[in-house]
């Protein structure tokens, strides 16, 4: 972040990501989310995947459906794109992504890839079914305060949940208890744990 609301030029984004791929040959995932005020222009996200072989997916986490079309037919099948949110998620995958990110996949991964897997096999009414549950969960996550609710709820179902860094706050006792209900009521818990 460079602060003061700057937005970088395309020339310093450029310059960042070349710096940052130049020093590593581990595999990578480019990031871009709306958090930051600004994103990727597509065009640099097609030179990065042309030019490094280590870089091996594109995450996009942003409102703007036609940005999203936009780097999903730029990398054109070169690497994979996920979408940042569940919420985005059939959308991504009709328009040729292979996935999304979402903190609910640390609550429920088998419902998250049950998701991926019914899409890919072709069974809507599977897609359906999981992105219902996936989408009443997410909706629960959100109103317990997003992350920081999620932490406290797998902090309570006794799985690693770590606990939010500083300045964050833990999230409302009665909004992780509500946030448990759920998780209990969608059967995503059973006597080995959590999914």
């Amino acid at each position: 972040d460079m602060g003061h609301g700057y937005r970088p030029r395309p020339a310093e984004l450029e310059t960042y990501l070349t710096e940052v791929l130049d020093a590593v040959t581990c595999p990578v995932v480019i990031s871009t989310h709306q958090s930051v005020g600004y994103r990727y222009p597509v065009e640099l996200l097609t030179s990065m995947v042309d030019r490094y072989e280590h870089v091996i997916g594109v995450n996009i986490t942003s409102p703007d459906i036609g940005y999203l079309a936009a780097a999903i037919e730029a990398v054109d099948g070169a690497v994979d794109v996920h979408v940042g949110g569940p919420m985005h998620a059939l959308t991504a995958l009709g328009l040729g992504a292979q996935g999304f990110l979402s903190s609910e996949g640390n609550i429920a991964p088998q419902l998250c890839a049950a998701l991926i897997v019914a899409h890919a096999s072709g069974r809507p009414d599977d897609v359906s079914a999981s992105f219902t549950r996936v989408m009443r969960l997410f909706r629960a996550t959100q109103a317990a305060g997003g992350i920081v609710g999620t932490k406290a709820a797998l902090r309570h179902l006794g799985a690693a949940g770590g606990w939010p860094r500083s300045p964050r706050l833990t999230s409302d006792e009665a909004k992780v208890d509500a946030l448990v209900e759920v998780i209990v009521d969608l059967d995503l818990v059973s006597s080995e744990g959590l999914d």
